[in-house]
């Protein structure tokens, strides 16, 4: 008896990963996506589209069209993972980062053409340092505002650690 329960268990186990693959996180983008637009009050008419490399958002506002990195999806084993994904990229939308990063980049540049290159100015605005600090408080405050989606949306806000 023993030796049939181990080996039903053993089958299981084996058979297991195939019915894990059926599971596709790119797939559930648009659902997870429009339960957050609608509990949000965001507009429900955005398409959601999941896109090779880096997601360009900077015209979503225009055109309601959310790109999604499939590479961030990489990791995603359910819904809540995927509400994060999401989340944080309407984060930066609704931040308006975008935005923000072409008036840095524009005033960086008419800073630094104004003034040699030897300049502190100049070094300090194009110093990796102020670079990488810019991106982290833009990645902290769009984390921040994709929380506060996901909590309104019911989704449990401990999936953005992965």
């Amino acid at each position: 008896m023993k030796k049939l329960v181990i080996s039903l268990f053993v089958l299981g186990l084996m058979t297991a990963p195939s019915w894990a693959a059926d599971w596709v996180a790119s797939d559930r983008v648009a659902p997870v996506g429009k339960v957050l637009l609608e509990k949000n009050g965001l507009p429900a008419d955005t398409v959601f589209t999941v896109v090779e490399g880096i997601a360009d958002n900077s015209n979503a506002t225009t055109s309601n069209i959310i790109n999604i990195s499939k590479d961030d999806l990489t990791y995603a084993g359910n819904d809540n993972e995927i509400a994060a994904v999401i989340s944080n990229e309407i984060g930066h939308i609704i931040n308006g980062q975008t935005s923000r990063s072409k008036i840095r980049d524009f005033a960086k540049t008419a800073i630094t053409s104004k003034l040699s290159t030897n300049n502190i100015i100049t070094t300090a605005a194009n110093s990796e340092y102020v670079a990488n600090k810019t991106a982290l408080n833009d990645e902290k405050a769009a984390d921040i505002t994709g929380l506060d989606l996901m909590i309104q949306a019911g989704y449990n806000p401990l999936a953005m650690v992965v």
